[in-house]
Formats: structure tokens, sequence, C-alpha cells
């Protein structure tokens, strides 16, 4: 599938101030941001299609058969089985939200908004993101749906610091390259994903669903209580407390 993620103007401005330097799809919620899911997790081939100013990194690329796909769409395997049925010319709608269409077109994103398509209608609502605050309160469930996937297709390295501490071992995956020395980690009620080149520093304690990603350090002493992620090549310390979630 080549896959072109476009920003929907109405939901883009509700996303400020993340989308000012990024497209929609860019956005991390979960181990991945919603572009890596439908390339990583779903094995297509994606670009963006936003506003003109961002163009310049966040690009189309257009082949003989798109599928234009609403950007703010946190794809699940029903989802995508579905999309890829839709036939050229039609569209897939979710009450008045536009969630994809297919077209060996190259369309602009108002061209994709009021054009006549054949219109194909879902019942159940999409997971997908409204507000900036759902980033965060929904970012605990997409931790878990993400650590599916390494669970899945991927082995986890093992801890060998024999002062760390862990519950619910099977539930944490470990790339390699990481170093933890003397923490805490429970992953009995969340699952606690680990990336490359990351360390996690004497005294941390950790609550799933977390996810540190590549190259991140947690500091000495910090508390992470759960639904948390820390994006790449990032530093946290202190205390880091979830939002209810949605």
């Amino acid at each position: 599938m080549n896959i072109i993620l476009f920003d929907d103007p109405q939901i883009r401005p509700s996303l400020l101030p993340f989308t000012f330097t990024r497209s929609v799809a860019a956005i991390r919620i979960g181990i991945f941001t919603i572009e890596e899911k439908w390339r990583i997790k779903f094995g297509a081939t994606t670009s963006y299609l936003t506003e003109a100013y961002l163009s310049g990194k966040f690009a189309p690329d257009y082949t003989e058969d798109n599928y234009y796909i609403n950007s703010c769409l946190i794809p699940d395997q029903a989802l995508v089985d579905i999309i890829k049925k839709l036939k050229t010319g039609s569209a897939l709608v979710y009450g008045d939200l536009l969630l994809a269409v297919r077209s060996a077109d190259e369309m602009s994103v108002q061209n994709i908004l009021s054009l006549p398509f054949v219109k194909q209608t879902i019942d159940s609502p999409p997971f997908y993101l409204k507000n900036n605050w759902d980033i965060f309160a929904l970012n605990g469930k997409e931790i878990r749906n993400d650590f599916n996937y390494f669970k899945t297709f991927h082995t986890s390295a093992s801890i060998t610091d024999p002062y760390t501490r862990v519950y619910g071992m099977e539930n944490v995956f470990i790339e390699e390259g990481a170093d933890i020395k003397a923490a805490i980690i429970n992953a009995e009620n969340g699952p606690v994903y680990i990336g490359k080149h990351t360390q996690i520093q004497e005294g941390c304690l950790i609550r799933g669903p977390f996810a540190l990603c590549e190259g991140s350090t947690v500091n000495m002493g910090a508390k992470l209580r759960g639904d948390n992620t820390i994006g790449p090549y990032c530093k946290v310390g202190g205390e880091l407390i979830p939002i209810p979630q949605i």
C-alpha cells in the first residue's frame, strides 16, 4: 500500500502546538508515531500531505495507486483490512469524518475533502486523535498495542544487572544496547518497553505502561508512574504521573 497521510484542516488546529512543526502523523503516541505504525506495524509505504510551509520535510510521494488516509487515524488490523478493500475512486467515512480515499490521481487536501467519491461507511468509531490532550490520555492504551508488535515479531534482550528488580518480566521488552542499573521495574499492570542504547540510572522506579525510546535516559531516582512515553534522545528525571485515560 502506498499511503499518503493527509492533515485534516478541521483536526490539525486542535493538535497545536505540536502540529506547528510537524504533520499530525508525526505525533508519537505509544511507542511509535502514527506514521511509524502504518509503516512498521503494517508494512505500508508512507508519506505526508500537510501545510505548504512543512512540505520540505513532510512531502507526498504519489504513485499510480494511492491511499489517502486521514493522519489523525491510529491504525489497527480491522481498520487496515477495511481500507485495503476500498475500490479506486471510493472513500471511507465515519459520520462526518473522512477516514480514507483511494485514488490514482495526485490530489490536494482540498480535493480529498471536496470531490464526490463513492462513500463507504463504518459503524464502529475508529481510534483517532481529536484534541491535543488525547495524546496523553490515550498513551497507555497505545503503549500496550505497540508492545504486542515487539513481543510477536522480535526477541527481547536480557537484564544482566544483578541489582535491578523486575516484576512481570513477561511484560518487559528490552532492545540491544540498553543500560539498566539498580532500578525497580513493575510491569504487572502494563508493559514496559526499553529501546536501543537507552540508559536507566540507579534508583529509578518505573511502572508500566511505559516506553523509553532510542537513545534516551532516565536520570537517577526518577519515578515514572505509568502511561509515560519518553521520546528518542530525551532525558527525564523527577516524577511523572499519568493523566486519566479516556
